[in-house]
């Protein structure tokens, strides 16, 4: 497969017939035994984006 249309496929900006074309040749028995393993895996948790960075109480 062209890397052009794996990039394209990966940045959703592929044609229906790329992503079949895609679709096809993606080894189904290890996908399927990925998406059973995912809800097992721990999960990260995102940061805060509202907390401000810690300050500087050095008094410099």
């Amino acid at each position: 497969m062209p890397a052009g249309r794996l990039l394209r496929f990966l940045d959703g900006r592929s044609r229906w017939y790329e992503d079949l074309a895609v679709g096809v040749r993606t080894p189904v028995l290890p996908m399927l035994r990925t998406a059973a393993e995912l809800p097992r895996l721990p999960r990260r948790t995102r940061p805060d984006r509202r907390e401000s960075p810690p300050r500087d109480t050095t008094g410099e």
